[in-house]
């Protein structure tokens, strides 16, 4: 039985420029200073009566391992920590970024591998990292990076 079953899941997203700085990522608006970074996200969350799925599309996304993931949080980021997706930019058919394309498909159901009518944490991040780099093949490098806990894995989106 998953023990997560009757609580909520919290899923924060963040499509957006990155820099790992300073041994951690930042995550930057398009003007003026670092919006989010990564230590004080994942410290946020580990204080959460609830699971929480954090999906980051960004420039060095994978930086975010460095900060001190919470247990009960899976991460699923669109690049690795040296990686840059600037490439997505010159394509005008990409206006969010591949990771962000790859996580509506997930959402609406192509990420149900077993095809039980669900999308489970799983699911989505054993899916949205391959589509993500299946859709960037001709624009830039994209390699996901991705933290799931085994007991997160079953949760149903």
């Amino acid at each position: 039985m998953n023990a997560y079953r009757l609580r909520s899941l919290l899923l924060i997203h963040a499509s957006t420029h990155g820099t790992t700085e300073d041994g951690f990522l930042r995550l930057d608006g398009a003007k003026g200073p670092p919006v989010i970074n990564a230590n004080a996200l994942a410290a946020s969350l580990a204080g959460l009566p609830c699971p929480s799925l954090v999906t980051i599309d960004a420039c060095m996304a994978g930086g975010a391992v460095r900060s001190p993931l919470p247990p009960r949080s899976a991460w699923l980021l669109g690049c690795s920590e040296t990686q840059s997706t600037d490439g997505q930019y010159d394509d005008p058919k990409v206006p969010h970024g591949f990771l962000v394309l790859a996580l509506c498909e997930a959402l609406r159901g192509d990420a149900d591998t077993d095809r039980d009518g669900v999308v489970t944490v799983g699911e989505l991040c054993a899916w949205v990292p391959k589509r993500a780099t299946y859709l960037a093949r001709f624009s830039c490098l994209q390699d996901g990076v991705v933290v799931l806990p085994a007991d997160l894995a079953r949760l149903h989106l």
